[in-house]
């Protein structure tokens, strides 16, 4: 279990984190929470609603009638960002904004490709813009 602590980002930080990480991701329906955990835990953690992930793997393996129902729907991820990490000091000071939404989305990204929810083209994107910004 991951323990929550007490967030050292101030309330505009804490605002402007959640508007950084207003991502878009085909197929998903991303909702985004900053909390206060260990430093040591990671930058962002993904996470499904059991119920939604249960019908949705229920109907992947052909449950009929409701099952079709919750299988065609987008699934539902919350982006719990650490903002006790030290990864969020630097990026809140960066000042080149391209560079700063880039490492932004790649954070939201390894956290949804740690949940098997980064595919096709996002899956693309996420490994172009990781090759470019090791140049």
């Amino acid at each position: 279990m991951i323990q929550v602590n007490e967030s050292i980002l101030s309330k505009d930080e804490t605002e402007q984190i959640k508007a950084l990480f207003d991502v878009k991701p085909a197929d998903l329906h991303v909702s985004v929470e900053v909390k206060g955990l260990s430093k040591e835990a990671a930058p962002v953690v993904a996470t499904r609603p059991e119920f939604m992930r249960r019908m949705k793997d229920m109907a992947a393996i052909g449950g009929g009638g409701m099952m079709n129902f919750y299988g065609q729907m987008p699934d539902e991820v919350t982006l719990t960002v650490n903002g006790n990490h030290p990864v969020y000091q630097t990026l809140l000071k960066e000042t080149d904004t391209e560079k700063q939404q880039k490492q932004v989305r790649n954070l939201a990204d390894l956290a949804l490709l740690s949940q098997g929810l980064l595919k096709g083209s996002d899956l693309t994107n996420f490994i172009n813009r990781s090759v470019e910004m090791m140049n």
